[in-house]
């Protein structure tokens, strides 16, 4: 080649200025200089860095925006199934997170969101820090492992139905750390059940009114929450009040994120986890539930109900473990029923 065309052709690649490239294994890469030219094709220089088809991308620097609204990484709607791999760096933003419930610089930038309708992503390895709005925000069928989202003024990580959160680290948000939410239907919460929250850290998260470690998902054991109650083990927990109440006063009984237990969600105890922690327990009963103690249930769909547990009127339904077989109902349960004005019971509540 001569020196005038190896010249040309340098001058040429200078002139393209800091795109980011495909590496050998077809992953393009993102970092903070190809942001400010634009790192794939299709997106704008400067933030957000817009990703406009599926493909594996991965970070090569740290990402830092400019201010609480600004967003790093944004995903359109035909980056289905894409697949972003922080690398072990950092989307780093202004905003701070002194303790609960006290950020600074709240705003609407997050550090990677994807479009609505976009499914099928992953991200992984690395850490998001002082976004102004969500840390992670994702649709529907997603997977995000061994992320770090930490001092963001919104929730930590959130995804839609039918995504995994594993391996996380949520600490110091301003709202929920992990979040799992049924983006769909409009209707919140609606199957975000059927999603898997294992094996994760999320402590001191959540501002006045929009707080809590974790909301929504299914969990499998190994979290870790501030207030020590996460369950383990993949075993919904369930406690009888420490309160007597009457049976028209039984709804407003159970902690937030309880609520009235029916018979048949408590069929085989075995299954669930005694809240010890929240739960009436006696001498006898050791890790588990009280035996011989009466409280109010669901027990049928008509009479026994105490009108929804709402009006003082009627019969509603008692159920207590009971330890001979003789008198047992349901399961390991005897049910009656007593007048719902009767204020001699506790009620059995059970996780949402």
């Amino acid at each position: 080649m001569s020196m005038h065309r190896a010249l040309l052709g340098a001058a040429l690649i200078v002139g393209l200025g800091p795109l980011s490239v495909a590496a050998g294994d077809g992953v393009i890469e993102i970092n903070q200089a190809c942001a400010a030219a634009g790192c794939t094709p299709g997106d704008a220089p400067g933030f957000p860095v817009s990703l406009t088809a599926s493909g594996s991308y991965r970070l090569t620097s740290n990402l830092e925006v400019p201010d609480q609204n600004t967003t790093a990484i944004e995903l359109g709607s035909d980056a289905d199934r894409s697949s972003i791999d922080l690398n072990g760096f950092a989307i780093l933003g202004p905003t701070v997170c002194s303790s609960i419930g006290a950020c600074s610089l709240l705003g609407s930038g997050n550090g990677i969101a994807a479009s609505a309708g976009t499914t099928d992503v992953t991200v992984r390895n690395g850490r998001i820090l002082g976004m102004g709005d969500h840390g992670v925000l994702l649709q529907n069928r997603d997977y995000v492992q061994g992320v770090t989202a930490q001092s963001n003024g919104g929730v930590g990580i959130e995804v839609g139905p039918f995504s995994s959160v594993i391996d996380c680290q949520a600490i110091s948000n301003g709202g929920v750390g992990i979040r799992v939410d049924e983006n769909t239907s409009g209707t919140a919460f609606d199957n975000a059940g059927e999603s898997l929250i294992h094996g994760n850290l999320s402590v001191r998260n959540g501002r006045a009114g929009a707080g809590g470690d974790f909301q929504g998902g299914t969990d499998t054991g190994g979290n870790v929450c501030s207030d020590g109650t996460c369950s383990d083990g993949g075993h919904r927990r369930y406690y009888l009040t420490l309160e007597v109440v009457g049976g028209g006063a039984a709804g407003a009984a159970c902690d937030a994120g309880f609520r009235v237990a029916s018979v048949w969600e408590l069929f085989n105890p075995g299954a669930l986890r005694y809240d010890r922690s929240r739960g009436f327990s006696t001498d006898q009963s050791g890790t588990g539930p009280p035996v011989g103690w009466n409280g109010w249930a669901f027990v049928d769909s008509g009479m026994g109900d105490c009108s929804e547990w709402s009006d003082p009127a009627g019969n509603g339904g008692l159920i207590r473990l009971e330890d001979n077989p003789l008198l047992q109902t349901v399961g390991p349960w005897l049910t009656i029923f007593d007048s719902c004005a009767s204020t001699g019971a506790r009620v059995w509540c059970i996780e949402e």
